[in-house]
């Protein structure tokens, strides 16, 4: 049985503070205008209606999949399970890429912030294989729900040997509060997100892929009363096709039957 759901997205306020990625024009909403009819009652209309622009990938909560590196087109909305799935929540700390013996992808800074595989092994439960892992960082202000990142140091990513550490316990579906696995400026080799989905280093071809039905979800945030541990989850997409889209991750606390 499961209890009353958490979200676990960005609420994207076309109105207000939104999250943002890659210093890209704000999502809006305007008003719909059709002949003479204005989508604004307070302009006169009969009704509100609005027309929405955003980018998925730079405006909030959004699930991708592989077709967000490959040639050839492949819907998202294909990869995601309308199902409930096994999830673990692990919170972990950001290292500075010098402190690491890790394997770091191929742009990387010293001072860079990472996501390490010590720490992924100590957070994580003996014997879990969840169908799901949700990863929570440090710091967690309250204001991360709505942070504009337009640097590589606004965010850690996830070196190579993390990523392998999660690809050796069959996770197929990741989440996580930073916008993106890569570092933001790492020279379009998107290193981390290639080894999750099981590509070659710099291929394009959806065909090499080893598991190219994984799906990542990126900008969540996780307020700091939802302890670690575990969850069912429901990913909720909007039904947008494309490589990526909005969606609206709920985490659901197990209870005894």
């Amino acid at each position: 049985m499961h209890g009353e759901g958490r979200s676990i997205a960005r609420r994207l306020d076309f109105d207000g503070a939104q999250s943002n990625y890659f210093g890209v024009t704000p999502a809006r909403g305007t008003a719909l205008t059709a002949g003479a009819f204005v989508g604004d009652v307070a302009q006169g209309g009969s009704c509100n209606a609005q027309v929405l622009q955003l980018a998925p990938h730079c405006h909030g909560t959004h699930t991708e999949g592989i077709g967000h590196v490959t040639a050839t087109q492949h819907d998202v909305l294909d990869a995601i399970p309308s199902r409930r799935l096994k999830a673990l929540l692990i919170t972990l700390p950001e290292r500075r890429a010098a402190d690491t013996t890790d394997a770091l992808p191929p742009v990387t800074r010293a001072e860079d912030r990472v996501l390490v595989a010590s720490d992924l092994a100590a957070a994580w439960p003996a014997e879990t294989t969840p169908d799901a892992l949700v990863i929570r960082t440090l710091p967690n202000p309250t204001d991360k729900a709505h942070a504009r990142y337009t640097d590589s140091d606004d965010y850690a990513y996830l070196t190579m040997s993390a990523m392998a550490h999660i690809v050796s316990h069959g996770v197929m579906h990741l989440l996580i509060d930073t916008p993106s696995l890569d570092r933001l400026e790492d020279g379009g080799h998107l290193a981390v997100h290639r080894l999750y989905w099981g590509l070659p280093p710099g291929s394009t071809d959806r065909s090499e892929a080893t598991r190219s039905e994984a799906t990542i979800t990126e900008m969540i945030y996780v307020p700091d009363d939802i302890e670690d541990g575990h969850y069912a989850l429901a990913l909720q997409p909007a039904p947008f096709t494309g490589d990526a889209t909005p969606s609206n991750p709920t985490l659901y606390p197990l209870e005894a039957s």
